[in-house]
Order: structure tokens, then sequence, then C-alpha cells
């Protein structure tokens, strides 16, 4: 009898555990994977209609670079928990060097963006998660080969994955 008691709680457990509202997604961002680059973000609901993100990135876009993209974001929530419109910030940095294939030509240049934005996140049933955002960002510039550069661009986040 208790075998089965024991059983039975277990299994409700289970059941109420897979369907759990998600507080953690996992996501890519797959144009980046088209120039070579992996770019993962990782964001987590620490309290209802928040979530904070860390974002980062390594890669040889174009098969003449090493670059890296580190960053992190705040969003609020404003329909649903962990899903729907949401608004918010973002700072990334993002370094590396380049380099011309058969040339001795070299470059290296770091960024930082400190930006907002506006954005909507779908969580499908079973976890398959989508994101997609937009805003302006004040981008900081330095390269070895250019001048610094200062100025406002546009900004923008298509990421695929998952959600638990």
């Amino acid at each position: 009898m208790t075998l089965r008691i024991m059983l039975v709680l277990g299994i409700a457990s289970f059941v109420h555990t897979a369907h759990a509202e998600p507080r953690t997604s996992v996501t890519i961002e797959p144009l980046f994977l088209v120039i070579g680059m992996v770019d993962a973000t990782v964001e987590y609901q620490p309290t209802a209609n928040i979530g904070i993100a860390g974002i980062a990135g390594y890669g040889r876009p174009m098969l003449a670079a090493s670059m890296y993209h580190l960053g992190g974001e705040g969003n609020v929530y404003l329909t649903k928990r962990f899903s729907g419109l949401h608004l918010g910030t973002e700072i990334e940095y993002m370094g590396g060097g380049t380099s011309v294939p058969f040339t001795d030509v070299h470059s290296s240049a770091t960024e930082r963006i400190l930006g907002v934005y506006a954005g909507y996140k779908w969580i499908e049933k079973h976890g398959f998660t989508a994101v997609v955002q937009m805003g302006a960002g004040h981008l900081d510039m330095h390269s070895t080969s250019d001048p610094p550069m200062s100025k406002t661009i546009p900004m923008g986040n298509l990421t695929a994955g998952w959600s638990f």
C-alpha cells in the first residue's frame, strides 16, 4: 500500500513539474551562425515579469577574424510572466582582430553598445522559444585602423531556442 502511494505521489509530482511555467530560456542567434559565429543568450526569471540575461559569443566571421561578444540584458514583461511583449535594456562588448587572407593587413577593434528596445517573446507549449527585439543604442567603437567612432545606431535581436 505504501509503495502505491509513493508511486502516485511521484507521478503527480512529475506531471506538475512537466507543466510548470518556464523560468529559464537558452537561445542562439541564427543569423550569426551564417557568418561563422555562435552567439548564445541565457535568460532567467528571478521574479514575476522580470528577466535577466547573459550573452556570450565567439567565432571567426568570414573566416578572416577572431571575435568575441559579451553582454547582458534586463527585461520587463508587460503582458505575461516570462513571455509576450517586453521592454528592455542591453549592454554589449564586442572585440577581436581581423586580417585579410594572404596579406599582412591586420586590425583589432572593440565596440561597446548601450541600448534600449521593445520586443516580443513566444514560448510554445513544449518549450520552443523565439525572441524578436528592436530598438536603438549608443555605439562607441575603437579600432587600430580607423579613428574612434561614437554614434546612435539601430539595434535588433532575433533568437531561437528552448525554455524550461
